[in-house]
């Protein structure tokens, strides 16, 4: 997840604890990030889902719980 962050975000690295709102996110790049995060890892992370955990490790804790329900 890291890896997509920086990529759309146009940054060299996001910290565990870093809001996505605050690093420049918006509802552009979540449309942008959650294609991504599917073909990478198999999870599709509704665009609310930005709000609620809008950290990586609060996303991390969110796709984690995606992942296991489909499993």
């Amino acid at each position: 997840m890291r890896e997509v962050w920086c990529e759309v975000l146009r940054l060299p690295d996001v910290g565990d604890h870093e809001d996505f709102f605050d690093l420049g996110g918006h509802s552009t790049t979540m449309s942008q990030i959650s294609p991504r995060l599917l073909d990478r890892l198999g999870v599709g992370v509704p665009l609310d889902a930005y709000f609620d955990a809008p950290t990586l490790e609060e996303l991390a804790t969110v796709v984690a719980g995606l992942q296991s329900v489909q499993e």
